[in-house]
């Protein structure tokens, strides 16, 4: 068995590639182009306008070595036929609709360790999110959240570390307490309300988020005492 890197060359472009077993490799290429499955379209067109295509091997390495030396090759030859540009990297595949189901269905319930959660949320601190995702976001309608999501966030009681973070956010920022809607907003506010009743689940909500706000303006009280702490490294702007 012997490893190493391979080009599939046609008289008008290259494809470089890295394999444990080269002979393996070449097997399977051919049987997938004369096939016409071939996963990469711009191989598959290129076998069925030229009818052929040549396999050649450029060098022989270890298997540890092979990411290393495709990138070296890639980078120094740029193969017209290469959808990824990175060694052993998917990026730029565009998978069948097919293959996206068997992906979601194997993902399906597996829950993610707290070691995780904790890596990603720190990955996105600070990330901007461009203006066309926000419109993107904004035009996802229907939506809606789940009823164990919804009793989670009911439920949720933030901790010291995490209200402290939310104020040292909001701080120098403007508050829109006091800033009044605009008459046609408040034109359309009045027509979508005009006729509703409201029903006694509605009325047991709003109730219930009138005891949460008092709740959250007692815990802010607490959390402007708490930035005030010796200790914390940052100023607290009042006023």
């Amino acid at each position: 068995m012997t490893s190493g890197i391979y080009i599939l060359e046609s008289p008008s472009g290259q494809y470089v590639g890295s394999a444990v077993n080269l002979t393996r490799r070449r097997a399977d290429h051919f049987s997938h182009l004369k096939r016409g499955i071939h996963r990469n379209k711009i191989l598959q067109n290129a076998w069925g306008k030229y009818g052929s295509l040549n396999f050649r091997t450029i060098l022989i390495c270890r298997r540890e070595d092979l990411l290393l030396f495709e990138q070296r090759a890639i980078d120094a030859l740029r193969p017209r036929y290469n959808i990824c540009r990175i060694a052993g990297s998917p990026l730029g595949q565009k998978r069948s609709i097919e293959s996206r189901a068997k992906m979601s269905a194997a993902q399906r319930g597996k829950k993610h360790s707290q070691d995780t959660k904790d890596k990603r949320a720190k990955s996105l601190i600070g990330r901007k999110v461009s203006q066309e995702t926000r419109q993107k976001l904004a035009m996802q309608k229907g939506w809606k959240h789940t009823d164990e999501a919804k009793e989670k966030m009911r439920g949720r009681i933030r901790t010291l570390e995490h209200r402290i973070a939310l104020g040292r956010s909001h701080i120098g920022k403007k508050s829109r307490l006091g800033i009044g809607c605009s008459p046609e907003t408040r034109e359309k506010i009045s027509a979508a309300l005009r006729g509703l009743r409201i029903s006694k689940e509605v009325r047991a909500r709003m109730k219930e988020g009138q005891r949460r706000r008092r709740m959250i303006e007692n815990q802010q009280k607490g959390l402007v005492a708490s930035l005030k702490t010796p200790g914390v490294d940052y100023e607290v702007k009042e006023g």
